[in-house]
């Protein structure tokens, strides 16, 4: 007793420790996997990054679709690429691929607005670069009117993301964000459709589900398992599935549907992937990590995930005659390898 009296402050935070240690433990015994009827796979498509990765774009996502038969697409509607010049629009290259995933029975979440997947996250034409922050903002206003009427007859485009991760404070070539302006942007959207669910994005790490949630009907969130920082190299994210779906389940109070809408299924690496080694980039992601990725991302409770990488499995397919990802992705996505009707 005399112990306890003169080290209370110790005494407490072992017993903190201590109990915070059995719940952590609990944590990671816990798993909310949906049996297998319930899940449904789908990826997010870049045509640039595929260009990035020195590969056709177009027969990438018609691998996916008539190989792998992937069904479920997220596509962004790249500003710089849909208004290449002031107020001169080409939806070509988008209209493509929104036609070949709707041939296919498929369906599409259809991205829009400033900030959107893919690095360098905010993808401005050169010429808005130019004007004040003011000026890119009511381009982006007249610009998301064209968007959604070039796509609302589709049957295919089943959701509108607003932004991506639009309140991240950090990460990205963009300036800082403006709640403000992502309530314009959504009350725009809305007034325009009002048939189709909204939804936006947040870093299932990072960000603040419950606040970014507020705003829309739908929250796609990230989860991310083994990441590289300068300074630090490699680095795993030390949590328990289950700390997705608890925090999940608190979100639902302001809004009720939440998918993983980008789950890593490529490597994070120090430099792009044609610069660094297969060795290297087979550190943090090769087809027995994917597999325990997997099993992981399943463990969450999450029935809806779309995976993030198929440019870069294709890329070891094609470039490098490495097909074991793409091949180990195959089981995820039961659609027959089909023809377009």
């Amino acid at each position: 007793m005399t112990i306890l009296r003169r080290h209370p402050f110790a005494i407490a935070t072992i017993t903190f420790l201590l109990g915070f240690g059995i719940f952590w433990v609990i944590l990671y015994q816990l798993d909310f996997t949906a049996p297998d009827e319930d899940m449904q796979y789908g990826v997010t498509f870049s045509k640039p990054h595929a260009e990035f990765l020195g590969l056709n774009w177009q027969e990438t996502l018609t691998a996916a679709l008539d190989d792998l038969g992937v069904r479920h697409f997220r596509l962004a509607a790249y500003w710089n690429e849909i208004e290449p010049q002031d107020d001169h629009f080409d939806f070509s290259a988008l209209d493509w691929q929104v036609n070949e995933i709707s041939k296919r029975g498929g369906t599409i979440i259809m991205a829009v607005g400033e900030r959107l997947p893919r690095w360098p996250e905010c993808h401005m034409p050169e010429w808005a670069q130019k004007l004040e922050r003011g000026e890119q903002q009511q381009k982006i206003m007249q610009m998301l009117p064209v968007v959604i009427s070039q796509y609302e007859n589709s049957p295919a485009v089943i959701r509108w993301q607003v932004e991506n991760e639009p309140l991240l404070p950090f990460f990205g070539r963009c300036a800082p964000p403006d709640p403000l302006f992502f309530e314009r942007e959504l009350a725009l959207v809305r007034r325009m459709d009002q048939t189709r669910p909204i939804m936006t994005t947040a870093s299932g790490e990072l960000d603040d589900w419950d606040r970014t949630g507020a705003y829309v009907d739908e929250l796609g969130v990230s989860l991310y398992r083994k990441i590289w920082k300068k300074f630090i190299g490699y680095y795993e994210y030390p949590l328990p599935a289950a700390f997705y779906k608890l925090r999940a389940e608190a979100t639902k109070k302001v809004v009720p549907k939440i998918i993983l809408s980008e789950l890593q299924a490529e490597p994070w690496l120090p430099g792009a992937p044609q610069d660094v080694p297969l060795a290297e980039q087979y550190r943090s992601m090769n087809p027995d990590t994917f597999k325990e990725l997997i099993t992981y991302a399943r463990a969450t409770g999450f029935n809806e995930i779309y995976l993030w990488g198929v440019e870069w499995w294709y890329w070891l397919k094609t470039t490098h005659e490495k097909p074991e990802m793409w091949e180990a992705t195959r089981t995820l996505f039961t659609a027959p390898a089909t023809q377009p009707r």
